[in-house]
């Protein structure tokens, strides 16, 4: 599986840097795990995906990684094979469900959700401390009821970002916080590119600055 921008983008956006464990849910190749614990020197991370030949290649890149003692990935079902609390649970959900399905068979199941995305708000919940939270990157046409999604799951969202791909776009992509506990939600604003392909925005660079040589 290839480095994907909203990995990258959901791994250096969160806020983990006081979680004392954190699981990355669905965690694909290991990238989000591997930056949160470059992130979070003292956390310890968890990756589960269900994918077993994704969940082996995780496990390779975060035995390679300088940190690797604090990062364990697990071959099973985040619906199914989690039984630890976290404190900050972090996901790039398979969020296209009702596209059409691809032909390869594991981007199937990595990009197109079985259950609902209610389903992934609920078991994030479930798997987070009391004063948990957890993040989401999504497409951003799913803000306009995501309140209503969340709120019965037991969140509250605490923190969400536009992801607009470049200048004159509209945004594609939403990066949410929520939490356990009532807040004041803040808003914030990411541009991916300027006018020119790979000519990036300032705001991007700022973001990924600590994981890409180009930044």
């Amino acid at each position: 599986m290839k480095v994907g921008t909203d990995a990258v983008l959901l791994g250096a956006w969160a806020h983990i840097e006081s979680a004392r464990s954190i699981l990355d849910a669905g965690c694909g190749s290991g990238i989000i795990a591997l930056m949160c614990a470059q992130r979070n020197k003292q956390a310890s991370v968890t990756g589960i995906e269900l994918d077993q030949e994704a969940a082996n290649q995780a496990a390779e890149n975060c035995a390679n990684a300088p940190f690797s003692k604090r990062i364990r990935i697990v071959h099973g079902d985040f619906f199914e094979n989690v039984q630890d609390v976290f404190d900050h649970v972090i996901c790039n959900p398979p969020f296209h469900a009702g596209h059409v399905l691809p032909e390869n068979e594991q981007r199937k199941h990595a990009r197109h959700a079985v259950d609902g995305l209610e389903n992934w708000f609920g078991m994030a919940n479930k798997l987070s401390s009391k004063l948990g939270k957890a993040s989401f990157v999504l497409p951003f046409e799913t803000f306009t009821s995501i309140e209503s999604r969340v709120q019965p799951c037991g969140w509250q969202i605490s923190r969400y970002c536009n992801v607009i791909p470049c200048e004159g776009k509209e945004p594609l992509r939403i990066l949410i916080e929520l939490s356990k506990v009532e807040c004041t939600c803040t808003t914030s604003e990411i541009q991916i590119e300027t006018t020119a392909r790979k000519h990036y925005h300032e705001s991007y660079l700022e973001l990924v600055n600590d994981f890409y040589l180009f930044a």
